[in-house]
C-alpha cells in the first residue's frame, strides 16, 4: 500500500519538516519507538555517538589545517631571519612583545621560527608529520560520518518496515535508502505522517513523537512521557 501522503508534500506540514530537518536524529529516534515499541535510546545514542566523533575528528583536522597555515610565516623567518624582525621601530616594540615568554618575541622576531620548528629549521619533516595527522584525523572522521549514515539508513529502514507490515507504507529498503539519502528531511515527514503524526500533534520531547492525548480521568496517555524520563524507564 502506498504512503497517504507524497514523498514532495512537505510543504503542507511545514511543522514536520522543520523538525525533521534540523534534527533527524531524534525525529527517526522517536519514529523507531513509536512503530517498534523499543530502540529510541539505542538508536538515539549511536546517532550522537558517532556525529559527535565525526565532528570532533573534522575539527581537530581544522585546526591542524590551521596551524599548518600559520606555521608558514614562521617558516619564511626560518629562512629568512629578518622577515619579521621589528626592532627598528621607532617607538620601539609594543608591550605584548616585550612581556612574551618567548625570547626570540623579545628580541623583535614577530614570527619567530622556533615556535613551530627546531632550531635547525627542520620544515619539510614537520610538515610531513602534519600532513599525517590532519589525513588520520580526516579518515577518522569520514568513518564515524559514514557509521552515522549507516545506522540512521539502518533506522529508517527498520520504521519503514514496520508500516509496511500494517499497510500503512509502500516502497521497499532500495527506495528507502535513495530518498534518505537524496531527501532526508522530506522523506522523514512522509514517513513520519504515514505513522499518525502532523505537525500540529508532533512533539521533540515526547519519546514517540507525539503529544498526549487528555483522557477522561484528568491524565494523558503514554505519548507524552518526556524523553529525558522515558529514558531512565526504557534503561
Amino acid at each position: 500500500m502506498p504512503d497517504s501522503t507524497q514523498l514532495c508534500d512537505c510543504a503542507k506540514d511545514p511543522g514536520l519538516c522543520i523538525a525533521s530537518m534540523i534534527a533527524p536524529g531524534i525525529v527517526v529516534s522517536q519514529l523507531v519507538q513509536r512503530t517498534t515499541g523499543t530502540g529510541f535510546c539505542s538508536i538515539f545514542t549511536v546517532l550522537v555517538v558517532f556525529q559527535s566523533l565525526a565532528f570532533i575528528f573534522f575539527m581537530a583536522a581544522e585546526e591542524e589545517m590551521v596551524k599548518t597555515w600559520a606555521a608558514a610565516f614562521h617558516a619564511i623567518s626560518c629562512k629568512y631571519p629578518t622577515f619579521s624582525d621589528v626592532t627598528g621601530l621607532p617607538n620601539g616594540l609594543p608591550n605584548w612583545m616585550e612581556d612574551s615568554r618567548n625570547d626570540e618575541v623579545k628580541a623583535g622576531q614577530i614570527f619567530p621560527c622556533s615556535t613551530y620548528f627546531d632550531d635547525d629549521g627542520e620544515i619539510a619533516g614537520w610538515y610531513d608529520i602534519e600532513g599525517i595527522v590532519i589525513m588520520i584525523l580526516n579518515i577518522l572522521g569520514g568513518l564515524c560520518e559514514i557509521a552515522t549514515v549507516i545506522a540512521f539508513l539502518v533506522a529508517i529502514i527498520k520504521v519503514r518496515s514496520a508500516l509496511r507490515s500494517k499497510n500503512q507504507a509502500g516502497g521497499n529498503g532500495c527506495m528507502d535508502c535513495l530518498c534518505a539519502c537524496c531527501c532526508w528531511s522530506c522523506f522523514l515527514s512522509q514517513t513520519a505522517r504515514s505513522a499518525g503524526i502532523s505537525g500540529k500533534t508532533y512533539s521533540f520531547t515526547a519519546i514517540d513523537a507525539e503529544i498526549g492525548v487528555p483522557l477522561a480521568s484528568g491524565t494523558t496517555a503514554t505519548k507524552d512521557v518526556p524523553i529525558a524520563a522515558a529514558a531512565v524507564q526504557l534503561s
